[in-house]
């Protein structure tokens, strides 16, 4: 019987080659044991028999080794089989991923309704996970009727197992009196939680709620948001350090993080620079000494057509502030900080160039003693590739659905400083996956396109050269031919009959080019996730 089912399942062959030590284990080692000693081909053996003896747990360990191809080809339909036995069996962590595999059709039909019921049988189990993502699609009314104070109860559960975004959603719940009566003091404890566990919403929300009482710790939290890229702490921390308001006043540090406040997107930020270099009159530093350290979020804005050049790289900031002054350099200078897995470094970077040919020119113009150095023409597509290429950039995966809504966050407060005190998401541009499948299933969106993810540098041309940059939000999805990017307008309308009429008003190239009027539910039905996974 045991070989007959094996020889179903694609393994007899294996097993019959394989007369070695890991063989022997079949035998002598259990599910789990072989499992752990990461001899996964004896761990497929004795899970299925353990499995079909009924055994919830080597149920679920039998269906993550099918969806990662452990011991066995990858088979994501036998995956979930294999979560349907277990989670039937009352094993939650199974029940968890059953959901998710029906929340993104992986390996089985997507069907929400399926997937609510296997989060909730999950959740009242007590698993943390499952709790933080049934409380989200409460809080937004996907698969559910929306509750507010449902979603801040699960949120509360989960949050109570150690759950970090859950701490934060906790928090700003308890601060927006959303779900629960409002409470900053009980809000604050949660934000602190998840302050320091690393997450820079929560230290940056904490800097705002402590700006007035406690200055010191409100810059303490300030830069550490900060410190991960979160323009809106760099702003405010810029403000401290100009008005000595819980740190020294330093023009020079003030001066520093709203040049970085601005390379990270926040326009506010230019009116604060001009006050901070009026205070420091004729003590204002060299061109250079203040040049934008820009990051990833910058290089994401760039066509991948376009040209830079680089004419260093340097292994801190300061080496590459002192590389700008030794050779004088002038002009269109920018330094990226490229922070990738293995190292983080400063590349210092030369013009911005629509084609090759100018970019290679302007070598040209360089002092000798850089151009000596051979400066190198990079496209923007070969610095993202770089990002991509690294292994923290492959190894992560959209976790669950409560690590989309995170990206929509928004965080306010009271306050009688000129801090800013609201992270305004922009309505236009790349969105994810939580912006579409939030909206109105009746609501009607307009359809301008669809175009391969590889072409999004025409996508994002075509937009601006009808001037349609800010009136329109685009979403990736999977398609047969593989990654596709939706270009809609960012305006909704209630009828049919009212977005056609809109469409009339639309540049007339845009009209030639047929957009299609269609309900945010169609869009939502077709919609498939680019990466796929069993949730971890």
């Amino acid at each position: 019987m045991m070989f007959r089912s094996l020889t179903q399942s694609g393994l007899l062959a294996l097993v019959c080659s394989v007369f070695s030590v890991q063989a022997e284990n079949a035998v002598t080692d259990n599910c789990l044991s072989a499992y752990a000693k990461q001899s996964y081909s004896a761990a497929a053996i004795a899970c299925r028999m353990e499995a079909e003896s009924g055994s919830a747990e080597s149920a679920f360990t039998l269906a993550v080794l099918n969806a990662k191809g452990l011991g066995i080809p990858v088979d994501h339909g036998e995956s979930v089989r294999w979560l349907t036995v277990a989670a039937e069996a009352g094993h939650d962590e199974a029940a968890y991923n059953l959901a998710m595999a029906y929340t993104q059709g992986d390996g089985i039909a997507a069907d929400m309704s399926q997937a609510v019921t296997w989060f909730k049988r999950s959740a009242g189990a007590g698993n943390a996970k499952a709790q933080r993502d049934l409380a989200t699609l409460y809080a937004r009314g996907f698969g559910v009727e929306k509750d507010s104070m449902q979603a801040f109860l699960l949120y509360k559960a989960s949050a109570e197992q150690g759950v970090v975004v859950s701490q934060l959603k906790t928090g700003l719940m308890l601060l927006r009196g959303e779900g629960v009566e409002k409470d900053s003091e009980e809000a604050g404890r949660w934000l602190e939680k998840a302050a320091k566990a690393g997450d820079g919403i929560a230290q940056y929300t904490l800097g705002l709620l402590l700006s007035d009482s406690q200055p010191g710790s409100s810059a303490r939290w300030y830069r550490k948001a900060a410190e991960q890229g979160n323009g809106y702490a760099m702003h405010n921390l810029s403000l401290f350090y100009l008005h000595g308001r819980g740190v020294k006043q330093n023009y020079s540090t003030a001066l520093n993080w709203a040049e970085k406040s601005i390379a990270a997107g926040v326009s506010e930020s230019k009116g604060l620079q001009q006050q901070i270099l009026q205070q420091m009159g004729d003590k204002q530093p060299a061109a250079h000494q203040y040049v934008v350290v820009r990051d990833h979020a910058w290089l994401d804005g760039k066509p991948n057509e376009d040209y830079l050049i680089q004419i260093s790289r340097q292994p801190t900031e300061k080496a590459a502030y002192a590389y700008l002054k030794k050779h004088q350099v002038s002009g269109p200078v920018g330094i990226y900080r490229e922070s990738l897995s293995d190292q983080t470094s400063y590349i210092v970077t030369y013009g911005d160039y629509r084609d090759i040919t100018a970019a290679k020119a302007a070598i040209g113009r360089l002092p000798e003693s850089v151009q000596k150095f051979k400066p190198w023409v990079r496209s923007y597509e070969n610095l993202k590739q770089a990002k991509a290429d690294s292994p923290s950039a492959q190894s992560s995966e959209p976790e669950s659905i409560a690590s989309e809504s995170r990206k929509d966050e928004q965080v306010v407060a009271k306050s009688q400083t000129k801090e800013i005190a609201v992270q305004a998401e922009r309505s236009y541009g790349l969105k994810s996956a939580a912006w579409l499948l939030e909206k109105p299933k009746k609501g009607i969106a307009v359809q301008l396109m669809a175009m391969p993810s590889n072409r999004l540098g025409d996508i994002q041309r075509y937009l601006k050269r009808h001037g349609l940059e800010k009136d329109t939000a685009y979403y990736e999805t999977q398609r047969d031919a593989g990654p596709y990017m939706v270009v809609l307008l960012t305006r909704e309308f209630p009828t049919s009959s009212e977005a056609r009429a809109f469409v009339r008003q639309l540049p007339a190239k845009v009209q030639g080019d047929k957009p299609w009027v269609r309900p945010f539910g169609a869009l939502q039905s077709k919609y498939r996730p680019v990466t796929q996974h069993v949730a971890k």
